[in-house]
């Protein structure tokens, strides 16, 4: 049973309640990908006379047969012309031999294992001239090695170079001499003792010190830049799957130590800036798994042409620069300016969202103000009441008149505009129905006291001062981190701050503002529920301890807002963060790197190439879009091969992860000679492939008009709310709320809200409608209003103000999928003022039953989901002035009609 909004009468306080699912989870989509099976690489081969350098880069390397069959080598058939053989990762396990006459062989990573077969060798006698094996390490594990797993003997100049902190042995784990002893046995110069002096070619040191020179041989390491991309990858696959996203902040969390260690600033952020966005289920552009673009699909998929068609000549230019770029590898000012302009765009972002968090918290901080007031006015009242129960106390000590009552104040909803009502919508019912389930259940209602109101209420001001604090520090490390990103001399006492450290501030801060604002955040829920409120008589018939509770919750509800527009801009800076780290990496990269070596020509690369991918990532998130808006309209897919339905989401992954390149086929990693008319031919397959997709989702979309072209008819959905002793609870508790508002407005007219009242959930029942299709909400209503005394109504004008979420379920058959139409930083509801139609029920349903032409149907494209959160206030308007305005109008019924299309 799909997750119910509203409440039925015969719904079953025991009934299971099934959340639906997001609608990026209920597409097609990539199975989330293993980590420890992820064993992907680049490989770049250098030129240097008649040989070779290689240089392999990964996170996870396995040297085998069956993914390195080039250089997997026995003894007589080693490599003759390899100078040199560098293996980059995080990890690098050696499973079968790897041989080449001689050079050099250098291994750096934090764990180094040989296992099996496997093993280093050298087979060529040694000359004068240098060569070696080199390994950096922090572990070298030889647990499960074979006898000798080095084949190599150190003399002349061969040279054997060993920096780790341990060594693990089947004996354990050893340091010092004990660990040089343990590798110069697994050498071919071992011959049963150990020397008392070992030859000048060995050059081995395991302890800490060992440790700390691994790190400073990898700072300029390759592989903690390809595991940034590796953490960027799996996350850019599965944004949204939780097993993958669990795994993944437990390698973030191993792997940041690590960097901070080898300063490696940038790889760092970008690590980081993943886990943010984990921890806020957001994905790489900071959207959640139910956004859906608000755009017309066939205006969308208009764009999405003329968009290919820009971006194709774009490529083309830039085809010119890459292939300049790879071919004569120096400093382009061309290419820096254009990374240049990409940083700042997304700065410039991140600066506007900036500033409007700013003005938020100012408005906040002025709201924080007042309702410190008013609850200092309240304890006021409060002690002023006690005064007057002391006095009557002498009086009577029966106390007959102070009887405890309990009255509607309706302090608002809660989560009304808290970022925390998407995620209690798509896990089960939220606590803003929870009070009507409770009372439709026969359970228990939550009754407020005064002194519970108060003390919530200072606990909201605390967790919000929290908050804006916490903020104030992250804005102040982000600006810190943009100037020494950029060089700028920062001190942190009287030394320099590095990158790493300034990047570490930030990270740091970002988590405790994010941590801070969600506790804001979900504390302002229990406190705006239209809970009832313990008082006593007196204190019920004191106008102004009831001014001051209606400030509160009117104060309460403002901070709400503004926390959750906080939270989107929140989410939007964690998303342009991580767009600001990369572009830093790709600057450094430009900037800094002169490619005199293997290592930097292929950093250099990586970062010339991300110019290209950046192009192309845009327009296959764009189809991505596009797919989700035509499934949000027709809850259909294109018909494609399975391995093609998930082909942007795929296509962006690579992109973001950095291993797709123009110089070979996606996920090949053989290199290829980077030329112009290669990268047209490259330009030529991902435009063919981009229009094939987007034609392809055309042909979707003509089917489904063709099948609408003669128009649709919407049904309608009834809400009756009554005051009689035979109504449903719900019903009756709905218009306690809706009567307890206009009374207050009677009572305070000072308090009223221009921009309207405090909004009250409706408790509606969907029913099942009439078509097996998703539906969507068209136009509402309230008619059939009577008054139970309808002479107060002279001297007052009656308006009602509607709210739906722009979130919510589409249902067709079994599946499910919860959608969500608000940007970022835009509104979350659809708001509508309305007037009693003074319509005949039966007539209304009439005419709102008559069809819609295709193209009108077309202009509902981004109309709310019908199964949503609904939510009414009243504005009761005129002069206080009025002889009349003291009677209190009371609503005995009233109706809310829902046209709605399917």
């Amino acid at each position: 049973m799909p997750l119910i909004f509203g409440i039925a009468p015969e719904v079953n306080a025991q009934a299971e309640v099934q959340a639906c699912v997001p609608i990026a989870q209920l597409q097609p989509s990539l199975s989330h990908p293993n980590w420890d099976q992820d064993t992907a690489y680049e490989i770049s081969v250098l030129e240097e006379g008649d040989k070779l350098s290689v240089s392999i880069v990964g996170d996870l390397i396995v040297l085998d047969s069956n993914r390195f069959a080039s250089i997997v080598r026995s003894v007589d058939k080693a490599a003759p012309n390899i100078k040199r053989l560098s293996i980059d990762a995080r990890e690098i396990r050696v499973l079968d031999p790897i041989a080449i006459q001689s050079g050099w062989i250098v291994l750096n990573g934090t764990k180094v294992s040989f296992e099996g077969r496997g093993a280093l060798l050298l087979t060529k006698a040694a000359t004068k001239e240098k060569d070696g094996i080199v390994i950096n390490a922090h572990s070298i594990d030889f647990t499960s090695a074979n006898r000798v797993p080095l084949q190599l003997s150190v003399s002349g100049g061969r040279e054997m170079r060993v920096n780790a902190k341990d060594v693990a042995t089947p004996q354990g784990k050893l340091q010092g001499r004990d660990a040089i002893n343990a590798v110069w046995r697994r050498t071919t110069n071992y011959e049963g003792v150990f020397p008392p002096v070992y030859p000048d070619g060995l050059q081995i040191e395991v302890s800490s010190k060992g440790k700390a020179e691994a790190n400073a041989r990898m700072r300029e390491s390759a592989w903690p830049s390809y595991s940034a991309f590796k953490v960027s990858k799996h996350h850019a696959i599965a944004p949204f799957h939780n097993l993958s996203n669990r795994n993944l902040l437990t390698q973030i969390s191993s792997l940041s130590p690590i960097l901070v260690e080898l300063h490696q600033a940038e790889a760092l952020l970008t690590i980081e800036a993943i886990a943010s966005l984990i921890n806020q289920d957001l994905d790489s552009r900071g959207r959640k798994a139910a956004y859906v673009p608000s755009r017309d699909f066939l205006a969308a998929w208009n764009d999405f042409g003329g968009r290919i068609n820009d971006s194709e000549k774009q490529l083309r230019n830039w085809a010119v620069l890459i292939s300049q770029i790879h071919n004569s590898p120096k400093f382009d000012e061309k290419a820096f300016a254009q990374v240049e302009e990409r940083i700042s765009e997304s700065s410039n972002k991140m600066a506007a969202r900036q500033l409007a968090l700013d003005q938020t918290f100012l408005r906040i901080a002025i709201l924080e103000s007042r309702l410190k007031s008013v609850n200092q006015q309240i304890a006021v009242d409060r002690t002023n009441i006690d005064k007057k129960i002391k006095e009557l106390e002498e009086k009577d000590k029966e106390l007959a008149k102070l009887q405890t009552v309990t009255t509607v104040v309706a302090v608002a909803v809660s989560f009304v505009g808290t970022p925390a009502a998407g995620a209690a919508l798509a896990a089960g019912v939220s606590t803003a129905g929870g009070i009507v389930y409770q009372h439709n259940a026969g359970k228990p209602i939550n009754v407020e006291d005064l002194a519970t109101v108060a003390a919530k209420s200072a606990q909201v001001y605390s967790n919000v001062f929290a908050a804006r604090k916490s903020w104030e520090q992250h804005r102040e490390d982000l600006n810190t981190l943009d100037k020494v990103m950029r060089g700028e001399p920062v001190l942190n006492g009287d030394k320099p701050l590095t990158k790493t450290e300034a990047a570490k501030k930030a990270i740091d801060s970002a988590g405790t503002f994010a941590g801070k604002l969600k506790a804001a955040a979900d504390h302002t829920g229990p406190l705006t529920k239209p809970d009832m409120v313990q008082q006593s008589e007196l204190e019920k018939n004191d106008p102004i301890l009831q001014r001051h509770l209606l400030e509160l919750a009117d104060t309460q509800l403002q901070i709400a807002e503004l926390l959750n527009q906080a939270s989107s801009l929140q989410e939007g800076i964690a998303a342009s963060a991580a767009e600001v780290s990369d572009g830093y990496a790709i600057r450094y990269s430009i900037v800094s790197l002169k490619p005199s070596n293997d290592q930097e020509i292929l950093r250099w690369k990586a970062a010339s190439l991300q110019l290209w991918r950046t192009q192309l990532r845009l327009l296959y998130e764009q189809a991505a879009d596009l797919r989700r808006s035509l499934y949000y309209e027709t809850w259909q897919s294109p018909s494609l091969p399975k391995e093609l339905a998930s082909y942007p989401e795929e296509m962006t992954a690579y992109l973001a992860a950095g291993r797709y390149t123009p110089e070979a086929g996606l996920g090949t990693t053989t290199p290829a000679n980077l030329t112009e008319a290669h990268l047209n031919v490259e330009i030529s397959k991902h435009m063919g492939a981009l229009r094939g997709y987007a034609s392809a989702l055309k042909e979707v979309w003509d089917i489904y008009s063709n099948e609408r072209a003669g128009g649709v008819k919407p049904y309608t959905k009834s809400f009756e709310a009554r005051s009689e002793a035979s109504a449903p609870p719900h019903t009756k508790f709905f218009l306690q709320q809706i009567n307890a508002q206009i009374s207050n407005q009677v009572s305070h007219p000072n308090l009223r809200r221009t921009d309207g009242q405090l909004p009250i959930l409706i408790p509606l029942d969907f029913g099942t409608a009439p078509e097996d299709r998703p539906e969507r909400l068209v136009d509402i209503f309230i008619t059939d209003v009577s008054f139970k005394n309808p002479g107060a109504l002279v001297g007052k004008d009656i308006s009602y103000k509607v709210q739906v979420r722009l979130a919510g379920e589409l249902v067709k058959g079994q599946h499910c999928a919860y959608v969500d139409l608000a940007e970022a930083g835009g509104s979350n509801l659809w708001r509508l003022s309305l007037k009693d139609e003074r319509t005949e029920l039966s007539v209304l349903e009439q005419r709102s039953r008559l069809p819609l032409s295709f193209e009108d149907l077309r202009g509902k494209a981004t109309a709310p989901p019908a199964r949503s959160l609904y939510f009414m206030s009243i504005n009761v308007d005129g002069s206080d002035q009025d002889g009349n305005w003291r009677k209190v109008p009371e609503i005995e019924r009233l109706t809310i009609l829902r046209r709605i299309v399917q």
